[in-house]
C-alpha cells in the first residue's frame, strides 16, 4: 500500500510539473503569436511604403532578355514622345519587366520613381 501511495504521489508531482510546463508553453506561444502579428503589420506597412512611388505600364513592346536599362529607356521614350513630358533619368530609381517573357504578350514594366 505504501509503494502504491508513493507511486501516486510521484505521478501527481509529475502531472503538476507538466501542467506548469504546459502553462509556460502556452504563455510563450501567446507571446510569439502577438509578436508575429506585430511583425506582419510592420511588414505590410513597409511593403505599402515601398510600393508608394511605383507605377505599372502595360502594352509597351517586349523583347526576350530585356535589360532594366532597356526598360527604363522605353519608359523615358513613352514620357517624352507619347505623353510629351520631359522626365529626367534620375527621377527613375528602377524599371524592369514583371514575369517571364512569352512571345504571345507583352510583360508590364514596373517603375519606381525617386522622390
Amino acid at each position: 500500500m505504501k509503494i502504491r501511495l508513493e507511486n501516486v504521489e510521484a505521478q501527481t508531482a509529475m502531472l503538476e510539473k507538466w501542467q506548469s510546463d504546459l502553462s509556460e508553453v502556452r504563455e510563450s506561444v501567446s507571446r510569439i503569436e502577438k509578436d508575429t502579428h506585430s511583425l506582419r503589420t510592420r511588414l505590410d506597412d513597409a511593403e505599402d511604403r515601398s510600393r508608394r512611388d511605383n507605377l505599372i505600364f502595360h502594352g509597351l513592346p517586349d523583347v526576350a532578355k530585356e535589360s532594366a536599362e532597356e526598360s527604363e529607356e522605353k519608359i523615358l521614350s513613352l514620357f517624352k514622345n507619347t505623353l510629351k513630358l520631359n522626365i529626367p533619368e534620375d527621377r527613375i530609381s528602377r524599371a524592369h519587366r514583371i514575369g517571364q517573357f512569352t512571345s504571345e504578350k507583352c510583360r508590364p514594366i514596373i517603375v519606381k520613381f525617386s522622390t
